[in-house]
């Protein structure tokens, strides 16, 4: 996994990336709530060798901070998908812990 950074207007997102294949789609692993990167070691470890691989740590999160509080869920979302914009990633398959209201969100946003 290779560490990368985005810059946003409020902060700095830290996210975590292992692409094998630009044309295979990317799993995308977005912890919940008060979690981290971490959260999905084994998933990554299982993963990783076999397809590409993205993880966040989601604004105001370890290594995504500091990072002013003045953005929504929307804002989120938008980073993401420029995020994959910039990976050239054209969909993925997306794993949502505790918030389920991001990924429909998400969906209207990308081709998932």
């Amino acid at each position: 996994m290779t560490e990368n950074s985005y810059k946003t207007p409020s902060g700095c997102i830290h996210y975590f990336v292992n692409i094998i294949d630009k044309q295979k789609n990317t799993l995308v692993f977005l912890p919940g709530l008060t979690a981290d990167h971490r959260l999905f070691e084994k998933q990554i470890e299982y993963f990783e060798k076999k397809q590409n691989v993205f993880v966040w740590d989601a604004p105001s999160h370890a290594l995504s901070r500091p990072f002013t509080n003045n953005y929504s869920l929307s804002d989120m979302a938008q980073w993401l998908c420029e995020i994959f914009i910039f990976l050239n990633g054209s969909s993925c398959h997306i794993k949502i812990k505790p918030i389920e209201n991001f990924k429909y969100y998400l969906e209207s946003k990308m081709k998932i």
